[in-house]
């Protein structure tokens, strides 16, 4: 849920072109005639996530394992609020639209027990080693036990159920974090399935440990409760740390339960304690040599030492040769080059023998443990080069290392890698992202998540942000639980389906395990519901990372209560005490409260005390953090005394502070210098960017900041500007305002004259209380067209916060004394956005149809009664109750109340038409509080793709805010019901509702 707070400015790009704008509110017939739509009466086709392909893959596993025969594929069809499962038209179950793991689990004993039919289980005979294997988990050991018991005809319930609890096993200690073992989990879920059909007693240890692995957390917790209170399995499901590590560490030792220990000690990004539990366990247990090395890749701490491929694929060899399953050809050695590894490992793959397949450990499964380990490692890598080093020249590194693979995986992931390093050197390929949204079939949803991101960073959607991209990418989805967390971000903000992201983060919660603090927190935030969030701030397992989110939401569910909320922040500081991001974000938070430097400075500084012998980038943050609190208070030497050691970290926080206060203690050129050299090391960091630019206006080098924007070659967005260079800018020439306007006369020499540019400038210092400033600004860029009227509306906002509404008033009849329709019409829209409603009043259009519109906007004031509209009301049903035809006096007619939806939806007969039809039907929807239709509505007008209607940005504006509000829908109804509230349809960011955020 994050704060999104330039979103309505870049929307100022979606309604460029005054005179297009004009031509599609007067010219109808003409707009019709020309667009290429097939259908604006029908909606875009639906986009529905497709049920965990896991459990679909493992319907023909049982398949495979009972009749040994090439296993059928299941059918899908949707009906009825549910999903239909069928495989050879035989119907198998019916699980709900967001399937639970006991869902699943029905359709496969379905699947299971008609197959048994034909070929009932032998009797039951015991399998020693395959039980001793497993003892020790080592699950590769024991499937290849399983499967030579099965080679000897050995076909009984014992040796499934022994299968079933080895391919548990693997699934355990396969850490894949690429996707690419998506037949593990799928052969593991068949056979437990299997069991169950046979009516196999006493894994429940077994499902629960597999639910857990596969995301299914409720419902792991729910089947653990069945198990002993000091079951490793239930500790681990349970969170229970302490306890789990006193079970791993009794004699005689228990494999599972030591694992087991080191994947929770990994999601606690505790490094010193995996470092212990390497001492103790490693040197004396070389079968888990590649599980622990593909375990500590989700260790999430920049300090910690990145296992190499090479590493991994040592490992993979040693593991190869130690089961018999290839001959890996020549042996790999330490540091040997990236593209060799590649080459020599995927060669092991193909290598696999034919003998190697057995009925459950075949060449399928094995290069699927493999591949997951060996790419999650390469993965790790590309993206510590990245984003966690955000280095260019790294990157584009890899990315030659990596090219020129072998067909199939290397292929697919040397080019995935290539195209996002040219995304990074500021050189994105559209196409290519895009297919590599829909065309990587040998790896899952994270390769493709970063491929998204990538596309929205490098705005490569334009005016209609990255839509298209997003539903490409929901194509290739499932409903596995963790996917649909990160998924219901990107419907809201990109598919603007507001409803549907409800339902995501609503079922993400339902499955996820009850202390889980990013799908349990997102839905308590969004129902408000403080004390649920603060009762996961004291759940068990909780690390640092999962805290900083929930406080984060603790802030903004409690914005008024700073000292209680200081105290949460204490509390998670002691329980956290090597975790700097946690006393970090105290500092922050106090910052924006005004809480006195002094506060922040003593928990930065007991820190310190508690780590002295951290010397990481974990110490140059809190360092940073202390000279930022100095700065505060003006102790300019003594900040940079502490700041200046951390700028040769080549940290960008680090360099941007040490640069400031350099320059505010008369080392200017130093200074400029320092700034530049982070914009060098960071060249695709917008903040970079806008922190030389801040030197340089400071050092009143105004035509040289204005070119370095200008010529930046990672170009800044209307989001940017409103975010970082408004702001900037801001700081700057808060108190300067002569200095300021000779930066806006170079800003405006170098092309910078939109609204979007300059407009951001004026709307943040608006924000900040400096009006005089903004009006200033505002009427000294002249803009023509559809940009100078909303200069025009800018300029009349701020006469009105300076001099008051009447003043307001007047000075837009003197603006505007004279004008056109051309003036008049997008005036009037803005008005209504901006929710000056009184101006719809202080006009009229002499065009017919442009005076059609505007009496329809006047309709929708008045849907929202106030003094502006209470005194037009009886002249208002007075027009409308006149009968007619014509497009805009209908939709104002169901406004008023005086014709049915069914009508106005009749007036779809273009795509243009479909987009004002659905924007009015949601803004009635909405003043009558049914804020779920109203968004529904919203976004349909969005999916037309009329960018350049006002109605598109009123539809985004309000779902934006909404969105940004944190809350549900049915809590947003609530609210306005209550207050009566006008919707947030600003497109320039000035209203009310603007402002607060």
């Amino acid at each position: 849920m994050r704060k999104r707070l330039g979103v309505l400015i870049l929307l100022a790009a979606a309604l460029a072109a005054g005179a297009i704008w004009l031509h599609l509110r007067t010219t109808r017939e003409t707009s019709a005639s020309v667009e290429k739509t097939p259908d604006p009466m029908r909606d875009e086709d639906p986009v529905r996530l497709a049920p965990d392909r896991r459990a679909l893959l493992a319907i023909s596993e049982i398949e495979r394992l009972l009749t040994r025969r090439s296993g059928k594929a299941a059918t899908l069809r949707f009906d009825g609020g549910c999903w239909h499962v069928l495989v050879d038209s035989r119907e198998l179950g019916t699980p709900p639209e967001y399937p639970d793991l006991s869902d699943f689990m029905t359709v496969l004993v379905a699947r299971a027990t008609a197959l048994l039919k034909s070929a009932p289980p032998a009797p039951v005979a015991a399998h020693p080693a395959v039980e001793r294997a497993l003892e020790q988990f080592e699950p590769l050991t024991a499937l290849l036990a399983a499967d030579r018991e099965w080679s000897q005809g050995h076909r009984d319930a014992a040796l499934h159920a022994g299968a079933a609890r080895a391919l548990v096993q693997l699934v355990t200690e396969t850490n894949d974090l690429v996707g690419a073992a998506d037949r593990t989990a799928a052969r593991a879920l068949a056979e437990l399935a299997i069991c169950h059909a046979m009516n196999v007693t006493g894994l429940d240890r077994d499902e629960a440990l597999l639910a857990e692995r596969m995301g299914y957390g409720a419902r792991a917790t729910e089947i653990a409760a069945r198990l002993p209170a000091d079951d490793p399995i239930a500790l681990f499901i349970r969170r229970d740390d302490a306890a789990l590590t006193g079970v791993a560490a009794a004699e005689p030792p228990r494999p599972e339960a030591r694992f087991l220990e080191l994947t929770r000690l990994v999601a606690s990004r505790d490094e010193q304690a995996c470092e212990a539990w390497l001492e103790r366990a490693f040197r004396s247990d070389t079968t888990v040599r590649l599980p622990t090395l593909t375990a500590l890749l989700s260790l999430e701490r920049f300090s910690a030492h990145e296992p190499s491929a090479e590493a991994v694929l040592l490992a993979i060899e040693s593991d190869l040769k130690l089961n018999d399953l290839a001959n890996a050809g020549a042996r790999m050695s330490e540091g040997s080059d990236l593209s060799v590894v590649f080459r020599r490992f995927e060669a092991s793959m193909s290598a696999m023998r034919a003998s190697a397949d057995g009925e459950w450990l075949d060449r399928d499964l094995a290069r699927a443990y493999y591949r997951a380990g060996f790419y999650s490692a390469l993965w790790r890598l590309g993206r510590f080069s990245r984003e966690e080093l955000s280095s260019v020249g790294d990157t584009r590194a890899l990315a030659t290392a990596w090219s020129g693979m072998p067909a199939d995986p290397a292929e697919e992931f040397g080019r995935w890698y290539r195209h996002l390093a040219e995304a990074k050197a500021g050189h994105p390929a559209p196409l290519d992202l895009e297919s590599d949204l829909i065309s990587l079939p040998s790896f899952g949803s994270q390769l493709r998540f970063d491929t998204f991101h990538a596309c929205a960073e490098t705005r490569i959607g334009r005016q209609n942000g990255v839509r298209r991209q997003a539903r490409m990418l929901i194509g290739q989805l499932d409903t596995r639980p963790g996917d649909r967390l990160r998924l219901a971000d990107i419907v809201q903000t990109q598919i603007w389906d507001l409803v549907w992201a409800e339902s995501l983060y609503a079922s993400a919660a339902r499955c996820a395990s009850p202390g889980d603090p990013s799908a349990q927190g997102a839905w308590a935030y969004m129902n408000g519901d403080e004390a649920r969030v603060k009762a996961l701030l004291a759940a068990p397992g909780l690390n640092d990372v999962g805290a900083i989110r929930l406080l984060f939401y603790l802030e903004h569910m409690a914005p008024e209560d700073v000292d209680a909320t200081c105290a949460v922040y204490e509390a998670a500081a002691a329980r956290f005490p090597r975790s700097a991001p946690i006393v970090c974000q105290l500092a922050a938070y106090a910052r924006t409260k005004g809480k006195p430097p002094a506060y922040a400075r003593q928990a930065l500084r007991g820190w310190m005390a508690r780590n002295p012998g951290e010397d990481g980038l974990d110490r140059v943050a809190v360092t940073t953090a202390i000279a930022r609190t100095l700065e505060r208070e003006h102790r300019y030497r003594e900040a940079l005394a502490w700041a200046r050691p951390t700028a040769t970290s080549w940290q960008f926080g680090a360099m941007h502070a040490t640069a400031e206060l350099l320059d505010e203690c008369g080392h200017g050129a130093e200074a400029e210098t320092l700034a530049a050299m982070a914009l060098g090391r960071y060249p695709d960091s917008h903040e970079a960017l806008v922190g030389l630019v801040g030197m340089l206006w400071r050092h009143q080098r105004y035509e040289d900041a204005a070119r370095l924007l200008r010529q930046a070659p990672y170009r800044l967005d209307d989001v940017h500007w409103f975010t970082l260079v408004g702001p900037e800018f801001a700081d700057r020439f808060a108190a300067r305002p002569y200095a300021a306007m000779r930066a806006v006369e170079a800003l405006e020499h170098a092309g910078f004259t939109s609204q979007n540019t300059m407009g951001s400038l004026a709307t943040v210092l608006h924000r900040r209380g400096n009006d005089d400033l903004a009006l200033r600004i505002e009427r000294h860029v002249q803009g023509g067209g559809q940009d100078g009227m909303e200069k025009l509306m800018a300029s009349i906002f701020y006469v009105s916060v300076l001099k008051g509404p009447a003043a307001a008033r007047a000075y837009a009849l003197q603006s505007t004394a004279g004008a056109s329709d051309d003036v008049i019409i997008p005036l009037g829209d803005l008005a209504l956005g901006e929710g000056r409603y009184d101006l719809l009043w202080a006009f009229e259009p002499q065009d017919r149809a442009a005076n059609s519109c505007h009496w329809l906007l006047r309709s929708a004031a008045a849907l929202y009664p106030g003094p502006e509209t209470v005194p037009h009301e009886e002249a208002l049903r007075a027009h409308f109750a006149v009968a007619g035809t014509e497009h805009y006096h209908v939709l104002g007619r169901y406004l008023m109340g005086f014709v049915s939806e069914d009508t106005v939806m009749a007036l779809r007969t273009s795509m243009h038409a479909a987009c004002e039809v659905y924007y009015y039907v949601g803004f009635r929807a909405q003043a009558e509080g049914r804020l779920a239709d109203a968004a529904r509505l919203y976004k349909r007008c969005i999916a037309t793709g009329q960018s350049r209607n006002i109605e598109y940005a009123w539809a985004v504006s309000q779902l934006s805010r909404w969105m940004d509000s944190g809350m549900t829908l049915e809590r947003l109804a609530a609210r306005a019901r209550a207050s009566n509230a006008r919707p947030s349809t600003t497109v320039l960011g000035l209203t009310a509702a603007a402002a607060n955020e």
